[in-house]
């Protein structure tokens, strides 16, 4: 929040009466979270009570599957909640949720129309075969991105949650970033020790 209060005030706001206003306009901060899901709303509501201790007034605005899909599409919203999982390493599907070629779709949600985006994306797609220079690419699109504020974390989880069966064998090695579901085979040993009812 600290953070966040420094931002604002660079950016022409500060609290007054307890409100985020605007120093220009007088206005106060508000926006809209657009939603179609009450599963969101159960996540939204921890950040919209951080925002109002900041002053900040974020109404959550619930509505059917069809009409959220087509407000994405016409990018009718301030904000919307979106799981966004990245890769280990910056791949070509950077592209359609960042670049300005998918402005017309649901994909890219921030509405970003920025050309160094572009390029950075455009350039991590054609140089796959390029650790190198991949690696200077994704660093400077993160730069990017981070710098413009499109997206705030909302929440992470840092665990994979399974529930497993005792007659699944697997690799000694599991990789770095996957469960790695995919190499589990049927231990025919521990299939047979299991009783008859749940093999």
């Amino acid at each position: 929040m600290r953070q966040a209060f420094r931002l604002l005030k660079q950016a022409g706001w500060e609290l007054k009466d307890k409100v985020m206003t605007n120093v220009k306009t007088g206005k106060p901060m508000t926006f809209e979270l657009l939603i179609y899901s009450p599963t969101t709303e159960r996540i939204a509501t921890p950040l919209q009570k951080n925002l109002k201790a900041m002053g900040i007034d974020m109404k959550i605005r619930s509505v059917d599957t069809t009409q959220y899909l087509k407000r994405l599409r016409d990018l009718d919203y301030d904000m919307v909640s979106y799981a966004y999982s990245a890769n280990s390493y910056p791949s070509p599907s950077l592209t359609i949720v960042w670049n300005s070629a998918y402005i017309d779709s649901t994909y890219n949600r921030a509405g970003v129309k920025d050309e160094a985006v572009d390029y950075l994306t455009e350039q991590i797609a054609v140089s796959q075969e390029d650790p190198e220079k991949l690696l200077s690419l994704g660093r400077a699109l993160d730069r990017v991105l981070q710098w413009n504020f499109y997206a705030i974390p909302q929440w992470h989880l840092s665990a994979y949650r399974v529930a497993t069966w005792d007659k699944f064998a697997r690799p000694p090695v599991r990789p770095k970033y996957a469960l790695g579901a995919d190499t589990w085979w049927v231990d025919k040993d521990k299939a047979a020790k299991l009783p008859e009812k749940r093999r």
